[in-house]
């Protein structure tokens, strides 16, 4: 009875992977593993070397909903999030190039541009190692960080206390020596909205005994 249950299960693992026959061996056995294997979530210190380094004082973070804002405002004053630090496809979405192609290796199992796919298919990294993959991304963002940096808050000036901000990236930044002063300034909120800022930049927080 339970080797028939197990022949059974594997038949069921099996059955979408067989949509064309005769099966090719070789991507059936990838596939397969691939569902049955789920890849450890890289820590900070892992996805450390995947970001650019950032010139000093050139950071920028983002909160409440300001993300779309937050982007142009960066791009209209030289200023860097987390996405533009991408080096390889593990912090950023893929682009294709002119020939259609991706424009970084897909084939790290640990990488976000490896798992999205499966992710998307339910698959691979669930929710919880998605969270938990983009969290790390952020903390090593945080820690490559330092000088003055900008944050943009959302027009009531509150940051919600489950945000990545308030849970990961204020309390690496904090602990960061090389970070000095935070500057906050007001941007809208939503997809469409623009990098136009609300307020005049004004100290968030500054490091005790930074000029």
């Amino acid at each position: 009875m339970m080797i028939q249950f197990i022949v059974s299960a594997f038949a069921l693992l099996l059955f979408p992977l067989a949509s064309s026959w005769p099966l090719d061996v070789v991507s059936t056995t990838e596939a397969l593993a691939k569902r049955l294997d789920k890849p450890p979530v890289p820590g900070a210190s892992d996805l450390r070397p995947h970001l650019e380094d950032v010139p000093s004082s050139s950071c920028m973070f983002y909160t409440g909903g300001t993300l779309a804002a937050a982007q142009q405002y960066a791009d209209n004053n030289e200023l860097f999030i987390l996405a533009d630090l991408d080096k390889d496809g593990w912090a950023a979405t893929s682009q294709e190039d002119e020939d259609g192609q991706p424009d970084y290796n897909v084939q790290c199992p640990m990488s976000w541009a490896f798992q999205e796919q499966y992710a998307m298919a339910g698959v691979g990294w669930g929710e919880t190692e998605r969270n938990e993959y983009f969290d790390n991304l952020s903390e090593a963002f945080a820690q490559k960080c330092n000088g003055d940096i900008v944050l943009a808050l959302p027009p009531s000036r509150q940051i919600p206390e489950d945000s990545v901000f308030a849970r990961v990236e204020w309390p690496v930044l904090q602990f960061n020596p090389t970070v000095n002063t935070i500057r906050s300034v007001v941007l809208n909120t939503g997809d469409d909205a623009d990098g136009t800022p609300l307020s005049p930049l004004e100290v968030f927080w500054q490091r005790c005994g930074a000029a």
